[in-house]
């Protein structure tokens, strides 16, 4: 009976491990995403017309990655609200991207703000309205952990953890 007792134990111990641990990430999903310019006030600058864009959370934060672009990060917010902000460097310049958007019923709507640089003063910004839709979800990786995957997150899947 103890045997019994330990194992039940030791297995009741990992799974609350795998369900609770924050270094998980929690794939909110891959989008297609289209980039439509709203304001461009710069010479040179970024050309997004269709992008890949994924965002993925961890517990108290957020990671949108678009392609050729540092990951932004940032916070999930009620409802599928979601901001998350990065710097790098483009054209000479220092620039600040920041996206803010909203995911519902696996549809990405957000804005997405390039502001460039030259030292602290403003060169000049670029917008666009960013609208996706939710690819196919993407396998685990190989080694790669998940908590059930009957867990239900609900209508939005940014609130998740």
């Amino acid at each position: 009976m103890s045997i019994l007792r330990k194992t039940i134990t030791s297995s009741v111990a990992v799974l609350c491990l795998a369900v609770a641990s924050p270094a998980l990430a929690q794939e909110v999903g891959n989008f297609k995403s289209t980039f439509t310019k709203v304001v461009d006030n710069c010479d040179k600058g970024l050309d997004l017309t269709k992008a890949s864009l994924t965002i993925s959370k961890t517990e108290g934060s957020v990671t949108v990655r678009i392609d050729a672009l540092p990951p932004l990060v940032g916070k999930a917010g009620k409802r599928g609200k979601l901001r998350a902000e990065a710097k790098g460097k483009g054209h000479g310049m220092d620039v600040r991207y920041g996206l803010n958007g909203r995911v519902s019923d696996g549809e990405l709507q957000a804005v997405f703000v390039a502001e460039y640089f030259k030292g602290k003063t403003p060169v000049c910004t670029q917008s666009f309205r960013v609208v996706g839709t939710a690819a196919q979800a993407a396998a685990p990786s190989k080694g790669a952990k998940t908590a059930s995957s009957s867990m239900s997150y609900g209508r939005l899947g940014l609130l998740a953890l």
